[in-house]
């Protein structure tokens, strides 16, 4: 009997030893697992910010121009589903109406070799005319190929027109459109374009969506039919899985002395402002994988910003320093899992170097 009874401790020992064993096992991968989730989604942010407002950015008169975008006689940006195409040639749009779950959206030319906007040059383009309505001539036609979506431009002041390379070889230094279905309806572009006016190569057009729902990092992408160009994006598709929480600002340098001073979501109304934009500051809250039975996290995760530069909206105070808050109490049982903070901030270098 004693035997027995001292047996029967022991495995009741061994199994509680076992059973916090592996609790903590548990724990640490989780934390791995967001760990890992999270630096790849950051990364992932920070690839796509890199590259905004290529193909663009070399001609900062062009920034935030509007848009004006038809296929098939119809507004492309007008009534259809969002995400939308985009409205005003800029490399950057951060969705600031959750404060814990920002979008952020990053637009650039999709050209795998380079694209360098051009100067138009006589005769131009006139809608008008019987020749130069056919096609658009330019300084230099290098990487221009059948089937990239181009937008001609004056400044940002005036609609930015989009149409597309019509197929067929055209001359030197010419660029062709023809009338269609799809992108280059009749008289559009509406506008004249003449000597000094810019052309800018998009390629297929780089449009990507970043958005926090469902404990998932999701992107959604533009994309051209490959029968007849016909635009459409695709649905938001899960990239990281246990991300709640995303943050961004623009870094602005609001005095010229090339030093960002103040972080905001207001996006910039002319290109002037465009060009006083050097960063986007981000951060990203990543969740273990793993519910633990107890509450491990007693209050909303923070982002702890410092105290020098001017936040808007404005950091709560926090110890020594300013804070954002994380609320990831869209799911009731948040308390029961553990967070991770990232945090970056990304230059925009083809803004910053006008390339």
């Amino acid at each position: 009997m004693v035997g027995v009874v001292i047996a029967l401790l022991t495995v009741l020992v061994i199994m509680q030893t076992l059973s916090v064993s592996e609790g903590v096992r548990r724990s640490v991968n989780s934390g791995s697992d967001a760990q890992v989730n999270g630096a790849l989604a950051l990364q992932t942010l920070q690839q796509s910010l890199l590259t905004a407002g290529y193909g663009f950015a070399s001609s900062p008169q062009l920034l935030g121009c509007p848009v004006s975008a038809r296929f098939g006689g119809s507004p492309v940006a007008a009534g259809a589903a969002s995400p939308r195409f985009p409205t005003a040639l800029v490399p950057v749009v951060i969705d600031g109406s959750d404060p814990s779950r920002n979008g952020i959206r990053t637009i650039s030319s999709a050209k795998t070799g380079f694209a360098i906007p051009s100067r138009v040059v006589a005769p131009g383009y006139d809608p008008a005319g019987a020749v130069t309505n056919s096609r658009v001539a330019v300084q230099s036609a290098l990487g221009i190929a059948p089937g990239d979506l181009m937008v001609l431009a004056q400044d940002a002041s005036l609609p930015c027109e989009v149409f597309q390379v019509s197929p067929g070889a055209a001359a030197p230094g010419l660029v062709a459109r023809a009338d269609d279905g799809g992108w280059n309806a009749s008289g559009h572009p509406g506008a004249s374009y003449g000597d000094g006016s810019l052309i800018v190569d998009l390629g297929t057009l780089s449009d990507r969506r970043f958005t926090v729902a469902g404990s998932q990092l999701r992107e959604s992408r533009f994309q051209l039919a490959a029968a007849d160009s016909a635009p459409s994006y695709t649905a938001p598709a899960a990239l990281f899985a246990n991300i709640v929480g995303l943050r961004a600002f623009y870094g602005k340098d609001t005095d010229g002395d090339g030093v960002v001073d103040t972080y905001d979501q207001v996006q910039p109304a002319s290109a002037i402002a465009w060009t006083r934009v050097l960063t986007v500051r981000l951060a990203l809250l990543a969740r273990s994988e793993q519910y633990e039975k107890e509450v491990v996290t007693e209050t909303y995760p923070l982002w702890s910003v410092g105290s020098d530069e001017t936040f808007s909206p404005a950091p709560a105070p926090c110890g020594a320093g300013r804070c954002f808050s994380f609320d990831p109490s869209a799911q009731a049982d948040w308390k029961h899992y553990r967070y991770k903070l990232f945090e970056t901030v990304v230059p925009l270098r083809n803004l910053i170097w006008q390339s």
